[in-house]
């Protein structure tokens, strides 16, 4: 079993890069906390500094949900871009309600298609789907090797403050000529109103590219999941496969 735990899509190229993560491969235990803000903002941050094209500003523009991108944990992630000099400005857009369609639809659409086509027994099978679906498709293989879980959710309160009534914003503006301050407004034709983003006392020094989060280890799955696995999923697997999927369940020690 696979999730698909975030899609980036540089429309410019276009190209989207679609990270697969097994489900023993998330934060949580058996799949959970996939689309928590630890694991979002690990993503983008691997994203950036792995598929981005030594651009100096950015627009990105993401759906409007709390859970996985409207909250403290980005905003402080972003002032933190701009604060340590890998962007120089950086525009956070969120769709409204009815407008959120967008080239990530597409590219995942000519995805899903590719992945009806085709029997997919296991993760590195999905990866080869993904990238024979379409030009603009790239695949990521998440784990602990390759794309590492930072704990942000512990790391940035250190630094930086919450923004009051953020869910009735959508757009945010980061920029290094006000380190610190991010520009708020409710609508794109609205004057912007500054807000800092710091916690009193902060000294800018403190924040270097080098000092990161601490590592979070992946969950991995529970013996109630492996034995599910092996008593339910397994005949329904390729027999080649049967001992990558769903192998026998092991006690942890």
């Amino acid at each position: 079993p696979a999730r698909y735990s975030c899609l980036v899509c540089t429309e410019t190229i276009p190209r989207q890069v679609n990270y697969l993560i097994d489900e023993a491969a998330t934060i949580g235990v058996d799949g959970t906390r996939s689309h928590n803000p630890n694991t979002v903002v690990s993503l983008l941050h691997h994203f950036f500094s792995n598929h981005g094209h030594g651009e100096k500003e950015c627009h990105l523009h993401a759906d409007n949900c709390a859970g996985q991108n409207k909250n403290k944990t980005l905003m402080a992630y972003l002032a933190w871009r701009v604060i340590n000099g890998m962007h120089q400005k950086i525009s956070l857009h969120f769709m409204t309600v009815g407008h959120t369609r967008c080239l990530v639809d597409a590219c995942f659409g000519l995805l899903k298609r590719s992945y009806r086509r085709h029997d997919t027994n296991s993760i590195e099978q999905l990866v080869d789907v993904v990238k024979s679906s379409a030009v603009c498709n790239v695949a990521e293989l998440v784990d602990s090797d390759r794309v590492p879980w930072y704990n942000w959710d512990t790391f940035l309160p250190n630094y930086f403050k919450p923004i009051k009534g953020i869910s009735k914003k959508f757009h945010f503006t980061f920029s290094s000529a006000h380190k610190g301050v991010v520009m708020i407004s409710t609508s794109a034709d609205e004057e912007q109103v500054a807000f800092n983003i710091l916690k009193q006392g902060v000294d800018l020094t403190q924040l270097t590219p080098l000092h990161l989060p601490p590592i979070i280890q992946p969950g991995g799955l529970s013996y109630d999941r492996q034995k599910y696995l092996f008593e339910k999923i397994r005949e329904h697997v390729a027999p080649a496969f049967r001992d990558i999927l769903c192998p026998e369940p092991v006690v942890a020690q």
